[in-house]
C-alpha cells in the first residue's frame, strides 16, 4: 500500500534524524566516535531510505501522477475509464483477457460503444501508434449515428498481459427489417506526392484539424492535433523580425532542422475512420527535389 509505504518512510526518516541528533552530541563531547554514524546507516530499519529505494518510491508516485493526468484527459474527452481489474464475474477475480471479452460483450452487446483494449506498457512502448488510435477514435465519435460512446479497458495491472491493442465495437452487426447484414466496408487510400516543403504533412495535420473542429472558432480556441511535427518560419512587425513556429513532439520520421532536404524521412500512413464503414487512409512521402538526391 502506497500510503502505508509513505508513512513509512516519514517514521523511518524521524527516527534517523533523532538518532543522528543524539549521536552527533555524543560525538562532540567524545562519548562516541564518528563511525557510530554509519553503522546506523546501516541499520535495516533505515533501508527504505536508502537511494535505489527512495528512486523507486518516486518513480511510483511519478507513474501516479501521469496516470491521474491521463484519467483527466480521458474525462475531458468524454471517454469512460474500466481497469480490467474492476471486471468482476460472480464477484469473481478475472485471470484470463477472454473471461474479460465475455463479460464486456454480455454487458454492451446492444449499446453503441466502442470498447478499447490498451494499457500502460503499451502507451509507452507504441507510443506513436497509441496516440494515433487514439486521435482516430475522437475523430469516429461524433460521426456515428447515434452517436458512440468510447471506453477505455485498462490492462495495465491485469494478470495476463496484453499483447496488442484491441478495438471492439458494439453492436457489431447493423439491424434492418429484424435481419442482421454486414455491410462490407469501403477503404479509400490516398498518396500525398509532391515537392519538398509543398506542404503534404502539414495537410495531414489541417486534414484532421478539419475533422475535429466544426468551427474555426472553435479550433482558435482549443488545442491543436498534431500527428506529424511541423516547423515553419513567420516574420513579424515592421522590421520582419523572423521566428520559428514549431508543433509537435520529436519525431525520428521528420526532421525539419536541415534547409532544402525533405521533413518526412519514410513513407508513413494515416488512417481514420470516418464512420462505421468508411476508412480513409493518407500516405505521406518524402518530398520530390530532396538536396540529397
Amino acid at each position: 500500500d502506497l500510503q502505508q509505504q509513505y508513512r513509512s518512510v516519514l517514521v523511518s526518516q524521524n527516527n534517523l534524524l533523532e538518532c543522528f541528533r543524539e549521536e552527533v552530541v555524543n560525538i562532540r563531547r567524545q562519548c562516541q566516535r564518528s563511525i557510530v554514524l554509519n553503522n546506523i546507516l546501516k541499520n535495516q530499519r533505515y533501508e527504505c531510505l536508502a537511494k535505489t529505494e527512495m528512486e523507486n518510491f518516486q518513480n511510483i508516485i511519478q507513474q501516479l501522477l501521469n496516470k491521474s493526468k491521463f484519467l483527466e484527459t480521458l474525462n475531458e474527452d468524454q471517454i469512460q475509464y474500466i481497469n480490467a481489474n474492476d471486471i468482476r464475474s460472480n464477484k469473481k477475480i478475472l485471470t484470463t483477457i477472454s473471461d474479460v471479452d465475455t463479460i464486456l460483450e454480455r454487458t454492451y452487446f446492444n449499446d453503441n460503444v466502442i470498447l478499447w483494449y490498451s494499457s500502460d506498457n503499451m502507451k509507452l512502448e507504441r507510443e506513436d501508434e497509441w496516440r494515433q488510435t487514439y486521435q482516430e477514435l475522437l475523430l469516429e465519435l461524433p460521426r456515428c449515428e447515434p452517436r458512440r460512446k468510447l471506453i477505455y479497458v485498462d490492462f495495465s495491472d491485469f494478470e495476463q498481459k496484453l499483447e496488442y491493442f484491441k478495438i471492439v465495437r458494439f453492436p457489431s452487426t447493423i439491424h434492418n427489417d429484424d435481419k442482421s447484414t454486414s455491410l462490407p466496408p469501403i477503404e479509400i487510400n490516398v498518396l500525398l506526392m509532391g515537392e519538398t516543403g509543398v506542404g503534404k504533412s502539414t495537410f495531414i495535420n489541417a486534414f484532421v484539424n478539419y475533422l475535429k473542429f466544426e468551427k474555426l472558432q472553435q479550433a482558435e480556441q482549443g488545442e491543436p492535433i498534431v500527428l506529424i511535427p511541423v516547423s515553419f518560419l513567420i516574420t513579424i512587425g515592421e522590421h520582419f523580425n523572423e521566428f520559428i513556429v514549431k508543433f509537435g513532439d520529436v519525431d525520428q520520421n521528420e526532421n525539419y532542422e536541415q534547409q532544402g532536404q525533405s521533413v518526412t524521412q519514410q513513407c508513413k500512413s494515416y488512417v481514420f475512420n470516418l464512420n462505421d464503414r468508411l476508412c480513409l487512409r493518407l500516405i505521406d512521402t518524402p518530398g520530390i527535389g530532396d538536396t540529397r538526391g
